[in-house]
This record gives C-alpha cells, sequence and structure tokens, in this order.
C-alpha cells in the first residue's frame, strides 16, 4: 500500500518531568515520615501529592536532602529547568529560618545551587525556581547536563525570641586575671567594686600610675540564663578623680577566652560619674551571645593618672547587666513533593503511516466516521470549519521492519504538541498541504501480528 509522512516543522515548545528515583549519597539529612529512602517519599507525579508522606527538618543547622533523578530520552533545544515542591512549615516563623530549591548539575553534595528563599505558610503550597543556564557552568542547559542533575531541598531553622525583653545584673564575686589597681578600704581589689549601691569613697580601687592599669573581676551567674537567647551585654563603671590636676583618660573592658576588647577611652574628672560599653554579639565571634560566654567571661576597666602624683583615678563600683527572651520553638519544615520541569523547543519531527484505505472530505460524513468510531481517541483541538479530512487506514508490518505501537505513539505525540503538519508522499496533490491534527483513534485489532486501526483528523491550517 506505501507510506506517507508528517512532518512538524516548526514543534511547539515541550516539557519534560523527571522524578526523584534514588536519595544523592551523603546527602540526605531531613527526617522521613516513614522509615524508608528519602526519595520515594517525594516522588509524585505532578498532579498526584500524597500529603501523608513527606521529609521534614527541625533544626538550627542547615541541612540538605537531594535526590538523583533517571535520565533522558528527549531531544530538542532546553530553555529552563524548573525545580517544583510542596512545601509548608508548622507555624510561620520569624526571620532567621530559611528554606531554598536547589539543584546540583553533577549530583555532587557540595556543589549545589540555592533557589531564593522559599516563602512560608502553614498549609502546603506549591513553589518553584527556575534556572535559565546550568548555573554550574552558565551555559544552556544540555540533556547530558539533565542526566548528571540531582535535585532537592535546603533548610535551616532558627528559634524565635519570644515575649519581651528581661534584664539580670552581675556584679563581681571573686579575682580575675588582672588586679593592678590598688585598693583603698577593702580587699581584694572586687570586694572594692561590688556593691549593689555605691558606697562612694568608702571602698574603692585607684591608681594613681601614669601608666595604664587594668583591673578585671570575674562575676557571679544566674542560671535563668541557660538556654536563654541573649540580646546584649553591658558593663557600668562608677569612677572619678580624686585628687584631680588633670581629668585622667580610661576604658570599659571585657576579658573572654585571653583576650580583653579594645580601648574606647573616655575622660573621666572629679564627679562620680556612670561609664559604660555594650555589646549585642560577642565582639570576638559577632555571633549571638551564649550563657556559656556570660559564665566565662570577666569585667573590668584600663586607666591611668594623666599627671603624675597629682592624679588618682578611682572606681567604686563595676557590674554588667545582661538582656534576654525566652527562647522560642524551632519551626518544623516539610516538604511532600520536589520534581524537576525542563522546558525545552523539539527538533523537527517525521513520522510515517501507512498510506489510508479511505479518506474524506464532507464535514456530515466526518463527524459520523469520528462518532462512532469505537476505538481509543483523543481530540486535541476543535474543528472550526468544513476544511477538515478524515484519514483511516492500518498499521502492520509482515516483515517486522517497524512496530505498529511505536507509529501511533508518535502521531499522539504530534497531535499533543499541537504546532502544524505538512502531509507529502499521501499520492493525491490536493491532501499534501499543512494541516493540524484535531484528534486520532486507534484500536488494536491483532496482537499476533500487531495491527492497529487508525482514524486521523486534520483541519488544513490554511483558514
Amino acid at each position: 500500500m506505501g507510506e506517507f509522512t508528517l512532518t512538524q516543522i516548526a514543534p511547539n515548545d515541550e516539557k519534560a518531568y523527571f522524578y526523584p528515583n534514588a536519595d544523592l549519597s551523603g546527602c540526605t539529612e531531613w527526617d522521613t515520615s516513614a522509615g524508608v529512602d528519602h526519595w520515594s517519599l517525594i516522588d509524585e507525579q505532578k498532579d498526584s501529592v500524597n500529603f501523608d508522606d513527606y521529609v521534614s527538618m527541625q533544626s538550627e543547622s542547615a541541612l540538605y536532602d537531594v535526590y538523583a533523578l533517571p535520565d533522558s530520552s528527549h531531544e530538542g533545544t532546553i530553555t529552563y529547568v524548573k525545580v517544583w515542591g510542596y512545601v509548608r512549615s508548622n507555624y510561620v516563623p520569624e526571620s532567621g529560618t530559611v528554606l531554598y530549591f536547589l539543584c546540583s548539575p553533577e549530583s555532587v553534595c557540595t556543589d549545589v545551587y540555592l533557589s531564593s528563599s522559599i516563602p512560608f505558610t502553614e498549609s502546603w503550597s506549591k513553589y518553584s525556581y527556575v534556572w535559565i543556564n546550568n548555573p554550574k557552568t552558565s551555559s544552556s542547559w544540555t540533556w547530558s547536563d539533565i542526566d548528571s542533575l540531582s535535585i532537592g531541598l535546603k533548610a535551616q531553622g532558627s528559634a524565635p525570641n519570644t515575649g519581651t525583653t528581661q534584664s539580670l545584673t552581675l556584679r563581681p564575686n571573686g579575682v580575675g586575671t588582672y588586679s593592678q589597681f590598688d585598693t583603698s578600704g577593702d580587699t581584694p581589689n572586687w570586694k572594692c567594686v561590688d556593691d549593689s549601691s555605691s558606697d562612694g569613697n568608702s571602698t574603692y580601687v585607684y591608681t594613681e600610675n601614669t601608666s595604664h592599669q587594668i583591673d578585671t573581676y570575674n562575676i557571679e551567674y544566674d542560671t535563668a540564663l541557660n538556654g536563654k537567647v541573649i540580646t546584649n551585654v553591658s558593663i557600668y563603671a562608677v569612677m572619678k578623680v580624686d585628687p584631680r590636676a588633670h581629668d585622667c583618660p580610661a576604658t570599659i573592658k571585657l576579658y573572654l577566652n585571653g583576650s580583653l576588647t579594645g580601648d574606647d577611652f573616655f575622660w573621666v574628672d572629679d564627679d562620680w560619674v556612670y561609664y559604660s560599653k555594650s555589646w549585642a554579639v560577642n565582639p570576638w565571634t559577632s555571633s549571638n551571645w551564649t550563657d556559656g560566654d556570660i559564665q566565662n567571661m570577666e569585667i573590668g576597666f584600663k586607666g591611668r593618672a594623666y599627671i603624675d602624683g597629682q592624679d588618682r583615678l578611682r572606681c567604686t563600683k563595676c557590674y554588667a547587666t545582661v538582656e534576654y527572651k525566652e527562647t522560642g520553638t524551632i519551626p518544623t519544615i516539610y516538604a511532600a513533593q520536589c520534581y524537576a520541569e525542563v522546558g525545552y523547543t523539539p527538533p523537527i519531527r517525521t513520522y510515517t503511516l501507512s498510506k489510508p484505505h479511505t479518506w474524506s472530505q464532507d464535514h456530515a460524513q466526518n463527524v459520523k466516521t469520528i462518532n462512532f468510531w469505537n476505538g481509543t481517541r483523543e481530540v486535541y483541538a476543535l474543528s472550526r470549519s468544513h476544511k477538515t479530512v478524515v484519514l483511516e487506514g492500518s498499521e502492520y508490518s509482515p516483515d517486522n521492519s517497524f512496530t505498529p505501537c511505536d507509529r501511533i505513539n508518535d502521531i499522539r505525540t504530534a497531535g499533543k504538541n499541537g504546532s502544524e503538519i505538512t502531509i507529502q508522499d499521501i499520492g493525491m496533490d490536493c491532501l499534501n498541504r499543512t494541516y493540524r491534527i484535531i484528534s486520532f483513534g486507534w484500536k488494536l485489532t491483532s496482537m499476533h501480528p500487531q495491527v492497529y486501526d487508525w482514524v486521523l483528523e486534520l483541519e488544513d491550517a490554511n483558514l
């Protein structure tokens, strides 16, 4: 009977979907709702999600969950890669808790590229992020890139600070690393400055030395700070110069882990004045204060006389205040689905069918033919005019040179793409033109040998 061809010259863009099929070794740090592989809990098809299966995390450390994808069998020019996911949190967290989609172009745990931060809601919500180019190479994606690609999630929780700010006062209770000031009224040095109410000139430490002297003191600790979020540490010193020939320089000092804070001098005159210095974070690490920092730190000051024998720099009181808030619960982040969508422009495609044994251009007859078709049928568009053609034929390969089922699937692919096709070599010049596929029906009439009957409905594209 012979064959004819159908060619898609300019196929419409298409999408391919890739679902996790394995955990990337060493890269699954989240928890699972069941004791199974992580990927199997989030691999549902894009329009079907089981929210009872999920991966989750609750940690102040950054945790990853990364999944391998199957290889591709597609062709064409890739225009983007998009990662989709259904996620939620058990409550909307404060700033500090973050969630990202990620891709690893070479499936390496330490080589991942993050999306922008994904927003949180308490209900399941679907989000996505697009990479137009391969983020590792900054070049267009290739299908070999897709074969090497892994996708997943990264999140890091943060315990919110709750309630109002509270404050504790911590006073000297022991000898510190430095005791270079002299004492007056009591000994050792810390006992001269530990008063809850300043006793002025009754007890104090002093220096008349024109070289800088340092005093630091161990301080008491209050277990109320255990596990709290410490938001500020301040050190106070009540100082004056008496006798005074000149104002004297001094600076507040904090000592921790073998180091003193830097100098930030102020000038002390002949009146008792409260001087202070505050730190919102640990000045050495720039990280939030910990209760261990407070237990180990010493407080104090540094200063000197300005004129030898004529100035006495005094301190009668020194203490620390610690501001803190209660620690809230780290939010739990859940993910029930994660998959990749790859957008691409297919290449020019040519498909082959056996020449039809029946064809029709009569509209009324065509409608009757389609409506009474009793096999499988897919409709891709609605006919808009009388310029339709219905072709009926069969696929059978007596010499096994092709597989009839493959030809049926090829025409289905062309129909789903929706772009125009041209017909050639059908044997009738009036039919060799450009069409759109309106519907395609097929029926398996024999398994051995494999035989398919088909009906192809076309609409003239030149309307």
